[in-house]
């Protein structure tokens, strides 16, 4: 695998990314076993940044947190927010950058994310 370096701190990543589209939506046991496994092949490949967003109340996050268990201290981990489709209190907005949602979206995101000794979120 190939690495880039990012910004002052020179973070290193790998060339070609995980973009989990494939964890949108509740997925059923199989299907969540087979996103699970591919994900880890990735990452058993050199591949250590994986993106994600909020969509569908964070779903995806949640399952993140399950595929990353005991690997999280090796991945950069990036996410989206302000896509509102999914969340069951956005009633019919389907896009919110205004400032004030941004510490809300955060503290969502590092909750669903983030579990004990699963390491440090980034």
């Amino acid at each position: 695998m190939k690495y880039r370096y990012l910004g002052k701190e020179r973070l290193k990543v790998s060339a070609i990314g995980y973009g989990c589209s494939t964890f949108i939506g509740k997925l059923g046991d199989e299907n969540e076993k087979i996103a699970i496994a591919v994900l880890q092949r990735a990452i058993d490949l050199g591949v250590n940044f994986i993106d994600t967003a909020d969509h569908n109340n964070g779903n995806n996050e949640e399952l993140l947190a399950k595929a990353l268990k005991g690997k999280r201290d090796a991945i950069v981990l990036a996410t989206k927010f302000g896509n509102l489709r999914g969340q069951p209190w956005a009633k019919g907005r389907l896009v919110d950058g205004r400032p004030e949602y941004v510490p809300v979206a955060c503290e969502a995101s590092l909750r669903r994310r983030y579990r004990p000794n699963s390491g440090r979120p980034r």
